[in-house]
């Protein structure tokens, strides 16, 4: 707690604890940390991706809403499977190649080669919006040949589309027609050339994704169960991952010792292309709800060769390719799931290795619809981020010189320093908890796996991963002090 009202409001919390029998906590409390406690839920004890903690954040009495609370984080992403800034880590610092960086990450997998065709692409920007194109290379539609430079527009209908042929983008119409075949194709008997949208054909804001313009391959029409529009882009594998791969981990990296973090990350999203299967039109959207695919525009000559150097490559496990999901920074350690969880050393490269954030009491109680805000407690997590050893009898130790500041981009804010803290502040021990607690470490709880928020209106109990996006953090490994 901080301010100049913050030992008093301190002092009289205490006072009603003491009444009340509860012990005040001015910070998140680790009560029982990889032990099981009294409470419902899906844990067992025997999982060891599960353990059940009381660590609550609260006294029992409402927070004032302008209450500065500190959420402290590791990571970005969900934290399953590739760490990508790991895999930058360990190509760049550790000389790890790609096979190795990839068996570290997708355990019980082994590399093999698939025959790879034909993937479709949904793309959202054009969600239920006419598809206007254009290309510099002859096309085909609806039996039409097309010319180079003439705009065409199509409409899906239940039986296929409305086309129509235009003298140029946004110029007037030669042709129109229906056709049961609603793709638009580069000429079969030509060089092919990308097919482009016209201007303002699509939402120019992508969301979850980015701006495309120029797509390889063919474009086409469908109609989903909801009678919207959309439009698929449809071409050769690789090809697709040209647009994939420099939208999911970043070209740059191949000029600075990450070669072998791009070569991974083609092969992981490769792998991820050929399990998926999400609409009756297309087989992947254009976005991270599936896999970021930004066509032409994106494409570069550095993730161009980590493809070709991998071409065909994919992970498989008991003889199927697996869905092989990655996740931009693990935070020092990976999530587990379908992969076991690993240590993460190269993620010390992250940006968002560490985070902080920061809101209001009023903030977080808002967020959750429980009124003003009581108490945040986690009540499940994935376990402490670094089990300490057990200690060693070993002789007193000579002094060791004092350690060399951490790189930049490792350093985080210490919210349990006390620097700056109102002079009369409250010892732990004056403050009800036990007489060392200031002085000891406080354990991780590692990625939350329910989250308990308490407020007048009301309890919520939800996922790390519902938390996450409803206070719009970077991971669901964080703590609320």
């Amino acid at each position: 707690l901080r301010g100049p009202d913050a030992a008093a409001r301190r002092r009289r919390r205490a006072a009603r604890a003491v009444r009340t029998g509860v012990a005040p906590m001015a910070v998140l409390t680790l009560l029982a940390a990889g032990a099981a406690v009294t409470g419902t839920g899906p844990f067992s004890s025997s999982d060891p991706q599960t353990q059940q903690v009381a660590r609550i954040l609260g006294d029992g009495t409402v927070m004032a809403a302008d209450e500065q609370l500190v959420i402290d984080g590791r990571g970005h992403g969900h934290g399953r499977g590739m760490g990508q800034w790991g895999a930058y880590g360990y190509a760049a610092d550790h000389g790890w190649g790609h096979e190795q960086i990839l068996a570290h990450y997708y355990g019980g997998t082994e590399l093999a080669q698939a025959d790879t065709d034909q993937i479709s692409v949904r793309l959202t920007a054009l969600d239920g919006r006419v598809l206007e194109a254009v290309s510099d290379g002859p096309m085909t539609v609806a039996g039409q040949h097309v010319e180079p430079g003439t705009a065409v527009t199509m409409t899906p209908t239940g039986a296929g589309a409305q086309v129509e042929l235009r003298d140029g983008c946004g110029g007037e119409p030669v042709w129109s027609g229906e056709t049961d075949d609603p793709w638009l194709r580069p000429a079969p008997d030509a060089e092919p050339q990308p097919i482009r949208l016209c201007p303002g054909a699509a939402d120019p804001d992508p969301g979850e994704g980015v701006t495309g313009t120029t797509y390889r391959g063919e474009l086409g029409v469908a109609l989903a169960d909801d009678g919207q529009a959309r439009t698929v882009n449809r071409l050769g594998l690789e090809d697709y991952l040209r647009g994939a791969v420099p939208t999911e981990s970043p070209a740059s990296w191949g000029d600075s010792g990450g070669e072998a973090a791009l070569r991974a990350q083609a092969v992981a999203a490769r792998s991820y292309a050929l399990t998926q299967q999400r609409y009756p039109y297309a087989d992947i959207c254009d976005t991270q709800a599936c896999q970021v695919y930004g066509g032409v525009d994106h494409e570069d000559l550095r993730t161009d060769a980590a493809i070709a150097d991998t071409a065909g490559q994919v992970l498989m496990r008991d003889g199927q390719i697996v869905t092989a999901e990655y996740t931009a920074s693990t935070g020092g350690r990976s999530a587990g799931g379908d992969f076991p969880a690993v240590a993460d050393e190269g993620d010390a490269r992250s940006p968002n290795h560490r985070w902080t954030d920061r809101r209001t009491a009023g903030q977080i109680g808002e967020a959750f619809g429980v009124g003003d805000l009581i108490s945040i407690e986690i009540v499940e997590s994935d376990g402490p981020a670094e089990p300490a050893p057990e200690p060693e009898p070993e002789p007193e130790p000579e002094p060791e010189p004092a350690p060399e500041q951490e790189p930049e981009f490792m350093q985080v804010a210490d919210t349990a320093d006390t620097a700056d803290a109102p002079e009369d502040e409250e010892s732990a021990a004056e403050a009800g908890a036990p007489a060392d607690a200031a002085d000891a470490p406080e354990a991780d709880p590692g990625r939350i796996r329910t989250l308990r928020v308490t407020g007048t209106d009301g309890v919520r109990e939800v996922t790390g991963d519902e938390a996450r996006r409803i206070l719009r953090l970077k991971s669901d490994w964080f703590t609320v002090g």
